[in-house]
């Protein structure tokens, strides 16, 4: 085993310089220790003697050096030493070496576990709103990195009197690269990177809190909600005015109907009128109290009577024309569809006998997969060319249309009128 001397030059001044460092780590965290004011007694009395122990070590391999650059005579003490192997010398450096890095990492894992006050500062450093802290006077107490570099943003210079800031954010002139957006007790701003802040101070016991919060997304929610608050505006305006265009929709649809069962109550007492006339025998009674009854509904525009829409209004229709009704199928039970069969019967039957001298009117009633259907033929003289529609087939029309229905009039080879009806009473548009 080698001693001092028998080490190469290049192996006692990698040794010496291993000393020298650990020695000098060990004595910043013997003072780091110190300064916590924590117990841990042991760990530094353990620091301090090896620490000792190895400048004592350092100091005679260093007399040692001088021994071989300087031929500096040795006493009998150090040369004893010196002649000791460099294994039994570097165990106190070894020993030391390693206290000191166990310490270390014991001391990072203990700072990660528990609260500082450096880790405090951390956190109110790195904070995203800006935090500023003063005396009245305006002198900084303390404030965080957000807050000097929006102050920098907004004013183009540092932050240095809170009272000064605080007048520049609320009415006062800022830099060209920010916008103010709102002033007053809350200020709002918006920086050259796009982001909106807000501003905000109050009283904490006699010092003032300054607050930066930013609200960007918050701004162009409530850009966004005002948009949406106009169109909501403006679909009310479109509604009220849909509203009122209802109102006159649905009382031209009650005239509408109105004139549709004038048209056909008149067209039935024509069409009786003339039977009878033709007739030996005819209830003069009967005939009159229906011309009273139209004559009364011409009069005052009001429904003198109710009427029902089903077989027996059609029959008895057909029977005040002397016409006779060649029936197939069933009305549906469909009340709207009902309706739309027995007024598109009427006015078929008043067309034959008016038009076509009828005596027998075919009518078919059926169901379909998509609705129901109807069909209209007669006996009468055939059309000579194509049918125009006048002021009942044109309503007829419209009102089976209303009812996404559809309407389909042919003359050839005699005059037939079909209507399918949808089932889908939901969509009906009344008329």
């Amino acid at each position: 085993m080698r001693n001092f001397f028998e080490l190469s030059a290049g192996g006692r001044v990698f040794l010496l310089s291993a000393i020298f460092l650990i020695v000098s780590f060990s004595v910043f965290f013997l003072t780091y220790l110190v300064k916590k004011s924590e117990k841990r007694i042991l760990s530094k009395l353990s620091i301090l003697l090896l620490s000792i122990l190895n400048v004592i070590i350092l100091i005679i391999y260093e007399s040692g050096m001088n021994y071989f650059f300087y031929e500096a005579p040795l006493n009998v003490k150090t040369e004893r030493f010196m002649n000791i192997s460099v294994v039994f010398t570097g165990i106190p450096v070894i020993i030391l070496g390693a206290l000191v890095v166990i310490l270390t990492i014991r001391e990072f894992r203990y700072r990660k576990q528990i609260i500082t006050k450096n880790s405090i500062k951390e956190s109110f450093d790195n904070l995203p709103a800006g935090l500023c802290f003063s005396l009245p006077d305006g002198r900084i107490l303390l404030f965080n990195h957000c807050m000097s570099e929006l102050c920098f943003s907004i004013t183009g210079a540092e932050l240095q009197n809170a009272e000064e800031f605080w007048k520049t954010l609320t009415d006062g002139k800022i830099s060209s690269n920010a916008k103010r957006l709102s002033s007053g007790e809350t200020p709002e701003f918006r920086l050259p990177d796009g982001s909106i802040w807000t501003f905000s101070r109050s009283r904490i016991d006699d010092n003032y809190q300054i607050t930066a919060t930013e609200i960007t997304h918050l701004h162009k929610l409530t850009l966004r909600l005002k948009e949406k608050n106009v169109n909501l505006e403006n679909m009310n305006e479109r509604l009220r005015r849909y509203g009122e265009n209802v109102d006159e929709l649905t009382r031209s649809r009650e005239r509408l109907e109105t004139k549709e069962r004038i048209h056909n109550n008149l067209g039935q007492v024509l069409l009786a009128t003339r039977h009878s006339l033709g007739s030996d025998k005819y209830d003069a009674d009967s005939l009159i109290e229906m011309w009273k009854k139209n004559i009364y509904v011409l009069k005052t525009g009001a429904e003198y009577y109710d009427e029902q829409y089903n077989l027996d209004t059609l029959f008895k229709a057909a029977h005040s024309a002397g016409i006779t009704i060649d029936l197939s199928g069933e009305l549906p039970d469909n009340n709207e569809i009902r309706k739309l069969f027995v007024i598109a019967a009427i006015e078929v039957l008043t067309n034959a006998v008016r038009h076509a001298d009828a005596k027998i009117l075919y009518i078919g009633f059926g169901k379909l997969s998509e609705g129901y259907y109807v069909k209209f033929t007669n006996d009468g003289t055939r059309p000579d060319g194509e049918i125009t529609e006048g002021g009942g087939l044109k309503n007829l029309r419209k009102r089976v249309e209303r009812m996404n229905g559809t309407m389909r009039v042919t003359s050839k080879p005699r005059f037939t009128l079909e209507i399918i009806a949808d089932k889908r009473e939901d969509d009906y548009i009344y008329a």
